[in-house]
């Protein structure tokens, strides 16, 4: 039996390794789901950040759908003024 003397020795550190990767498994566990947490917090972080810029790309599609509109009555409003004007050289009420 002497031969199998260093075999309680082995088994400590065995268990000892072993004791020390259930620590680094609970350590890592502990850190995913630290990350997930983080993660899920970007991610909805990100979801509103769309949502603002959403938000605000529609509001500058509207600002220059305005703008087209207006710039397009006016060129309207100038045309009409300048057939008036026409009209009226025409009758000699211009001077």
């Amino acid at each position: 039996m002497a031969m199998f003397g260093g075999s309680g020795r082995r088994e400590a550190e065995w268990v000892e390794a072993l004791e020390r990767a259930e620590g680094q498994l609970r350590a890592l566990r502990a850190e995913l789901a630290e990350a997930r947490a983080e993660n899920a917090e970007l991610k909805t972080r990100l979801s509103e950040q769309r949502a603002e810029l959403d938000r605000a790309v529609e509001k500058a599609r509207l600002a220059v759908r305005k703008a087209r509109e207006s710039a397009k009555n006016s060129k309207e409003r100038a045309g009409r003024y300048k057939v008036r004007l026409l009209k009226l050289e025409e009758k000699g009420s211009v001077v």
